[in-house]
């Protein structure tokens, strides 16, 4: 899901910094496509705290990661950082 949003959002000129956020769990396949778009991958530890930092700290306006049987995904006006697990 990742994929497509920033996929579809680099080729529209619509992700700030042309970033994507993700953890160093992430496929490497994620990484490919994206660069072969022209955008970035940014890798973080695990954790959406993590995720959100990396977010915050590079201008990026897209990130996520797998959390266990879904995924979670955010941008930087929807994440808080309030996810009683990351305090």
């Amino acid at each position: 899901m990742l994929g497509i949003l920033a996929l579809d959002r680099i080729a529209r000129a619509k992700l700030p910094n042309g970033a994507l956020v993700v953890s160093v769990l992430s496929n490497g396949g994620l990484q490919r496509a994206v660069e072969a778009a022209g955008g970035q991958i940014i890798r973080t530890p695990v954790g959406d705290k993590n995720i959100l930092e990396g977010m915050l700290v590079n201008g990026a306006g897209l990130g996520g990661e797998k959390s266990g049987t879904s995924s979670s995904w955010s941008t930087p006006r929807v994440a808080t950082a309030s996810s009683p697990r990351s305090k």
